[in-house]
């Protein structure tokens, strides 16, 4: 029986042990380099600095291998191999220490790998380190990687508020929805003949330490986009940001995830009345749809689908101006559409504002 217990603690912590490395595995390539050069009779290769994030509180694996490439065994001193680190203030943060005392074979290769938090902004470096025994320590800072960490300040729904506009020439619709307390966002409009733009934005108030540039990484989950019918015709959906007197705009490529969107307006139109039956494409069930009522069941409808994680992911990344202290900004949603006679045109979109990354 207690074989057969230590057997079990012993699989169990070797499993652990693998758990442990698909963690580190799962991590993205900050930095790789394929081969560094040698030492001593060693080759240094295969340099790679995973993480989800180069910025302050997140933590990074560094790993580098070795091979013996010399025609006689190398014993590694009372330091082993090791991960050379130095913080942006210049203090001793080596980690990664293994190998101590090891002998490695010729022709023979082994792994170095550690993990370490990054607890401080500004300009870190790394580098492979070992320490050969009766030789001494390999060259310093040999191949050094120097990598920027920036604070980073996330937020979410709920923000603090919401808000849009809608405007209409011609025969046109525009509607807009929006909801701070989730981070909803929505525009319905179409066109027959003439023009529609709306816009709805969610606001948060960001700390900015003192005045400087800050980037900012906004995340939306989102389902819809622009759509065009026939000739002549134009619609356009981006994400947009407001600071003070500064706005800005970037265009989301059309027509990306429209599928679920269209199925949702169809899936209205039917229920909205008898003739909805006869609704076989997204502008039939526009043409059917034209109470308010309705509209805000279409926003709704995409809204739950949303929800239930039906949608893509986009980011929008920008830069403003902050002041020291608290800045509210606006980050949202804005659609375009014009149509004359041989064509038609709409913009259908439900989002959530997932989160807003402030890297300063």
């Amino acid at each position: 029986m207690k074989f057969y217990e230590e057997r079990m603690i012993r699989e169990a912590f070797l499993l652990l042990i693998f758990l442990a490395g698909l963690i580190q595995v799962h991590g993205k390539d900050i930095y790789y380099r394929k081969y560094l050069g040698k030492q001593d009779g060693l080759k240094i290769y295969q340099f790679t600095i995973k993480g989800n994030q180069f910025a302050v509180g997140s933590q990074i694996t560094v790993s580098f291998k070795i091979k013996n490439i010399s025609n006689k065994d190398i014993k590694f001193g009372k330091y082993g191999a090791f991960v050379g680190c130095r913080d942006p203030s210049g203090k001793n943060k080596d980690f990664g220490h293994s190998f101590r005392n090891f002998v490695l074979k010729k022709g023979k290769s082994i792994t170095i790998t550690g993990t370490i938090k990054i607890d401080k902004a500004g300009v870190w470096s790394f580098w492979p380190a070992f320490y050969i025994e009766k030789k001494g320590w390999s060259f310093y800072k040999w191949h050094e990687v120097k990598l920027k960490a920036q604070k980073i300040s996330v937020y979410k729904p709920p923000y603090i508020n919401c808000d849009g506009w809608t405007t209409v020439k011609g025969i046109a619709k525009a509607r807009y929805l929006c909801n701070h307390k989730t981070g909803y966002l929505a525009l319905l409009m179409d066109t027959d003949t003439g023009g529609a733009a709306a816009e709805t934005r969610q606001y948060l108030n960001i700390y900015v330490p003192e005045n400087k540039k800050v980037k900012i990484k906004a995340t939306f989950f989102y389902i819809g986009g622009s759509k065009t019918v026939g000739y002549g015709s134009f619609a356009g959906l981006q994400a947009t940001y407001k600071f003070r007197k500064k706005y800005g705009r970037k265009d989301i490529e059309p027509g990306l995830n429209y599928q679920i969107a269209a199925e949702k307006i169809i899936d209205v139109a039917l229920l909205a009345v008898p003739e909805g039956g006869e609704a076989k494409t997204v502008w039939q069930a526009l043409k059917i749809l034209s109470e308010i009522k309705d509209y805000y069941d279409i926003i709704t409808s995409i809204g739950d689908a949303v929800k239930k994680g039906k949608g893509r992911t986009y980011t929008y990344t920008f830069s403003i101006k902050a002041r020291k202290g608290y800045n509210i900004i606006g980050i949202g949603l804005r659609g375009n559409c014009s149509s004359v006679i041989t064509g038609k045109s709409f913009v259908i979109v439900g989002a959530i504002l997932k989160e807003v990354k402030v890297y300063y």
